[in-house]
């Protein structure tokens, strides 16, 4: 591994970007050095690099891939309803299958227990 004293401060700065989170960009003219700083980073912290080669025509897709943006709240909206739902049919088969005291106590517990999905904010 060859390591030219003239690297070292763009190493340095790469490195301060990399432990501080921060988007590092590398720009220069061809054959400046720019991958070869990246190289010798990567050797020495012993990570492996994946190469892309970069000109006009690369897309944004293509570095960055697609997505599609989670919203966790739905999901937990269509969960709360999805338990409101079962603890309904559970009201229901509870009120026909026992005596009319013994449901005025389950009623109570169940209502206790359920969640209306009009309450979960999106």
């Amino acid at each position: 591994l060859d390591v030219l004293h003239g690297q070292m401060p763009f190493l340095d700065a790469v490195l301060t970007c990399i432990n501080m989170g921060w988007l590092s960009i590398l720009v220069g003219s061809s054959c400046s050095g720019k991958s070869s700083v990246v190289r010798v980073l990567a050797e020495l912290t012993g990570n492996k690099l994946v190469e892309f080669p970069m000109n006009s025509d690369a897309d944004t897709t293509e570095l960055l891939g697609g997505f599609e943006q989670l919203n966790c709240w739905r999901h937990c909206s269509n969960f709360a309803s999805l338990i409101t739902d079962v603890l309904k049919d559970f009201r229901g088969f509870v009120v026909k299958e026992l005596s009319y005291s013994t449901v005025n106590k389950r009623v109570t517990i169940l209502r206790s227990l359920s969640f209306p999905a009009d309450r979960v904010s999106n």
